[in-house]
């Protein structure tokens, strides 16, 4: 899964519609312990009963986080919303049928293997009614590039992403040419035993032709690419892409 920046927010979206619908969350699997950490998957889960239910629609969010489905369940258990939150890993999920819209938003696109987008595609689009709707904001190809910073970070807290105990961190990030990908390894030594624990993960790069064939791959049409929602600190380095399952 990918790990997301602490005390990061983001602009709430919109989306407009006049009938009740179904929407399942395409929500994706994070690295996260705390409220801080967890924060941009909480917004985007908060989004989904108080940016899409206030217009009459149902919708389900899935995460395999504890602590963010935890804390979007009762944050709709107090608004009183039918929303639905499921921790699970998107990649074993069933997504059900009949949905108008299939999302997943903050780049978390760009963290999967590419044999395991292709699937999730394709069960995307068979979970969506003919005509429905798909949103991803996933990265740029540039912004992957320039997350290779070709010098060792280090950094101290006294807790974190990665361990709730004090510790050091280690990052180190490399461009992998031949797979276009971006390579981040952690090493989390624990600051009173010196144990050291070992985290990577892997940022695929696509160009935009890249996206619009893998939705196209996946069965859907009308595929739109557009700058991001948001207008904070790293959301420059997204995009909207919009893809419709074909009537």
């Amino acid at each position: 899964g990918g790990a997301s920046g602490p005390g990061s927010r983001r602009r709430k979206p919109t989306l407009r519609g006049e009938s009740r619908r179904t929407c399942p969350g395409f929500m994706t699997p994070c690295l996260a312990t705390n409220r801080a950490e967890y924060s941009i998957l909480a917004a985007v889960l908060d989004f989904t009963p108080t940016g899409l239910r206030v217009f009459r629609h149902h919708c389900v969010g899935i995460d395999f986080s504890p602590s963010s489905i935890r804390h979007a369940r009762e944050r709709a258990a107090a608004r009183n919303l039918s929303s639905q939150y499921l921790h699970e890993d998107i990649r074993n999920a069933e997504y059900g049928t009949g949905h108008h819209l299939v999302m997943q938003l903050f780049g978390e696109f760009n963290v999967f293997r590419h044999e395991e987008i292709v699937d999730m595609l394709a069960r995307a689009c068979h979970a969506l009614v003919r005509g429905g709707t798909l949103r991803l904001e996933p990265h740029t190809f540039h912004a992957v590039r320039a997350m290779e910073q070709g010098t060792a970070v280090w950094c101290s807290a006294d807790y974190g992403l990665f361990s709730l105990k004090p510790h050091l961190s280690l990052k180190e990030s490399f461009w992998d040419e031949n797979a276009c990908a971006a390579m981040q390894r952690y090493y989390i030594i624990d600051a009173a035993t010196g144990e050291v624990s070992r985290y990577g993960q892997t940022i695929n790069a696509y160009d935009d032709d890249c996206y619009r064939q893998l939705l196209v791959d996946a069965g859907f049409e009308d595929v739109i690419i557009s700058p991001s929602m948001g207008e904070d600190e790293g959301t420059e380095d997204l995009i909207i892409i919009t893809a419709t399952r074909p009537s």
